[in-house]
């Protein structure tokens, strides 16, 4: 469970943001770029992103339409 002014480590362990006592230089495996980090609940595996002033003629569920107003 998320309580507020904490942070939880990999595990899911709590702990409080004023004990977090280490420096950004001292994290050897922060990661670094976007695809470093699991996509573990499939977002954009097969979305497509349409932006267009009409709407578009064949949607899959999940797809996304931003209209040009």
């Amino acid at each position: 469970m998320k309580f507020l002014n904490t942070l939880q480590d990999k595990d899911g362990k709590n702990f409080d943001v004023d004990g977090h006592q280490h420096t950004k230089s001292e994290i050897t495996d922060m990661p670094t770029k976007l695809s470093d980090f699991n996509n573990d609940i499939g977002v954009g595996r097969g979305t497509v992103f349409t932006t267009s002033a009409t709407a578009p003629t064949d949607p899959s569920p999940g797809d996304y339409w931003n209209k040009i107003l």
